[in-house]
């Protein structure tokens, strides 16, 4: 299966990683409309913006509530999913350079 179709089923991209440098498979998921809660460790926690694209959480308890409160809020869900595209549609490799 295509990865954007992989990610464009899914409702939320999980990317439970403390040691990942930028997150390139989070924008992989914005891409596709996908919001990711990650750790507030590594570098996804720099491109999240918290309750907006995702969450960035930081235990296990939180992890699993970010993933809960995506999963079960349809309203909050379709906002991330507008969210996380518009921002992955703003990146690119010369903006970050």
């Amino acid at each position: 299966m295509h990865s954007r179709r992989a990610y464009a089923n899914m409702d939320v991209f999980t990317f439970p990683s403390r040691t990942d440098t930028f997150g390139n498979v989070v924008l992989e998921a914005w891409r596709s409309g996908v919001p990711a809660v990650v750790t507030n460790e590594g570098g996804p926690k720099f491109i999240i913006r918290n309750g907006e694209t995702g969450f960035a959480a930081s235990d296990v308890r939180e992890f699993s509530a970010a993933v809960h409160r995506i999963a079960t809020d349809a309203s909050l869900l379709a906002a991330m999913r507008i969210a996380a595209r518009q921002s992955a549609m703003s990146v690119s490799w010369d903006a970050v350079f």
